[in-house]
């Protein structure tokens, strides 16, 4: 009788045990279901969301720096101005002169390179959370000024000639080389890795030579000069080969590139126009009143007259509508306000 009891007891605790052990099982199994469904659902909400923007359209929006958009508060402040002005975008630093890369990169060379520095704690949630209110969002890359990659990689930066250590201009920055495959493909990743972060766009700034500082003391091949613009072209076609089909990617430029469409100048720093039109969606001088030089359209101080500069600079974009129409639709000016 003791035996059928103590067997009795046994099961009832062994089938209570397989209980609990089932319940747990099918909660991880809900769990795990519940988390694809949910990345599914916000992975197809976003292609969804981009569609909206496939083609052309009239981009109006803010640009916020990376600790900004961590700052649950202050974005929400940006949105809420945003949504009663009838914008539509939204820039976010993702890589800035620092360096840093604003989040969690899974990319190989940034964990290689230790450049990460999480300002943003959930990029995606963020992304997502602009897409659920039909706002298209730009991840901006700063490629060439870097502070971070020369210290690391020295081989990779534009050198002093007369240091042999990387170059610096005048405010103490330095500058990766543009002719290097490593830092293309490096910025290509970054790039590829925000478009499955959810980005619609990505937004490349500093893709240029240096115009500040000593750079007579740069470490240039023979010939430099006559061909920046050709160097810088080849980072447009590479970047367009590896990137035309994950998403939409622009470019910007100085304000006075619009200045030169109708010569072949580069400004020296190997920026033209007309070279990255055919490779990228959008271009967008920055035509910023306080950034042109005293005497420019005769006025003394061109900051103090920001509808004549930034007429004087539209009105130059007529060149680009008559040499090739469709490409007026990708000239996207960035206007100041600081």
């Amino acid at each position: 009788m003791n035996n059928l009891i103590k067997t009795i007891k046994y099961f009832r605790i062994s089938w209570f045990f397989l209980f609990i052990l089932s319940c747990f099982v099918f909660f991880l199994y809900f769990l795990s279901l519940s988390s694809s469904l949910e990345i599914k659902t916000k992975r197809d909400l976003n292609l969804a969301l981009g569609n909206k923007f496939a083609e052309p359209f009239y981009a109006k929006g803010f640009y916020v720096i990376s600790w900004t958009a961590n700052d649950e508060k202050k974005i929400n402040q940006l949105i809420k101005l945003l949504k009663e002005n009838n914008f539509n975008a939204l820039v976010i630093d993702i890589k800035d002169v620092s360096g840093k890369i604003a989040y969690s990169s899974q990319v190989l060379q940034v964990k290689q390179w230790q450049t990460s520095e999480p300002k943003i704690k959930d990029i995606k949630k963020l992304v997502y959370h602009l897409h659920l209110l039909d706002i298209y969002a730009i991840a901006r890359i700063a490629v060439l000024e870097d502070a971070i990659l020369p210290n690391v990689r020295p081989d990779l930066a534009l050198k002093d000639k007369y240091t042999k250590e990387p170059w610096h201009d005048f405010k103490g920055m330095t500058w990766l080389d543009p002719s290097s495959r490593e830092v293309l493909d490096y910025h290509v990743a970054l790039a590829k890795e925000a478009f499955d972060l959810g980005f619609d766009e990505v937004n490349f700034d500093y893709l240029r030579f240096p115009s500040d500082g000593k750079i007579e003391n740069i470490a240039y091949q023979d010939n430099i000069e006559k061909k920046k613009a050709e160097i810088i072209k080849n980072v447009f076609i590479y970047f367009n080969q590896h990137l035309k089909d994950e998403g939409k990617i622009s470019i910007d430029f100085f304000g006075l590139t619009l200045w030169h469409l109708d010569n072949d100048s580069d400004m020296n720093i190997g920026q033209r126009l007309i070279d990255a039109l055919p490779y990228f969606d959008y271009a967008c001088p920055m035509v910023y009143p306080s950034h042109y030089p005293s005497g420019f359209l005769d006025l003394k101080n061109p900051a103090e007259y920001p509808y004549e500069v930034i007429s004087a600079n539209l009105k130059k974009m007529e060149l680009v509508k008559e040499k090739r129409p469709d490409w007026a639709l990708k000239i996207r000016p960035w206007l100041q306000a600081f």
